[in-house]
């Protein structure tokens, strides 16, 4: 038998005592060692079971308007997304059809949160693009949507900030996307949205460096960090576009 032993249960064989004697008495310290202990570890757990407390889902779930085929009205729409289960709905903007008047009404009668907004014209005319024209739709785009997420009370519009073509680099794209959005902090900044940079299928911000990350945090405002830009993940499959915020979404697009 193999000869285990606790200082909480020191038992020595002595010269007088037999071994039948030793033996029984350690085989009995050694259960009981091991029922204490057992004892002692599940109450141990039990205690710390009782005072975790309970976790939370730190994300809600959101839809793009634009993937609702139902409904004869914006109303209609917003309510057939609460009635499938989701906490927010994202909206393309801008678009003459979504008033602000008609975003609010849509949103108190169903009990949605703005999850965020995609800046409409940032694939077409690309921050990125050779053509000044183009570039300024999307700024002149950015802004508004910025100044109408305020009206709504959406916290982010999400931008793709360039991509990289045959006829345009990973720097110029660079360069030029820092230009265009520069100039939409100011908005941001009085609307209190984010802008939330995303690097989905652009071919672009796929190269972090220290300097990139200097040139992205010197974009936002100093005093209060109002305009955080966000980077999504460059794989393919649903886009996120979450800044960071206090209501999290994870919104499928």
């Amino acid at each position: 038998m193999l000869d285990v032993r606790c200082p909480m249960f020191d038992v020595q064989p002595r010269a007088a005592a037999s071994r039948h004697t030793f033996t029984t008495l350690h085989i009995m310290n050694r259960r009981h060692f091991l029922q204490t202990t057992a004892t002692a570890l599940a109450a141990s757990t039990l205690d710390l079971r009782a005072d975790a407390p309970a976790k939370k889902r730190p994300l809600k779930k959101a839809v793009n308007l634009g993937m609702v085929a139902g409904g004869s009205s914006v109303p209609d729409k917003f309510k057939i997304v609460r009635d499938a289960g989701f906490d927010g709905i994202e909206l393309n903007l801008p678009d003459d059809a979504l008033t602000t008047d008609l975003i609010l009404d849509a949103k108190k009668g169903s009990g949605l949160d703005i999850a965020g907004i995609i800046c409409t014209p940032h694939w077409s005319f690309p921050l990125s693009s050779p053509d000044p024209a183009k570039r300024e739709r999307t700024v002149n785009g950015l802004n508004f949507a910025l100044r109408q997420g305020g009206e709504i009370g959406c916290t982010r519009v999400l931008l793709v900030p360039g991509t990289v073509e045959k006829d345009v680099t990973y720097e110029q794209c660079w360069q030029r996307a820092i230009e265009g959005i520069k100039r939409c902090t100011a908005d941001a900044e009085k609307a209190k949205c984010h802008i939330a940079i995303e690097n989905v299928w652009n071919r672009s911000s796929t190269n972090p460096s220290p300097r990139r990350a200097s040139s992205m945090r010197s974009i936002t405002p100093s005093s209060a960090g109002i305009s955080t830009l966000a980077i999504a993940s460059p794989s393919a499959g649903p886009s996120t576009g979450c800044a960071r915020s206090d209501r999290a979404f994870a919104t499928c697009t």
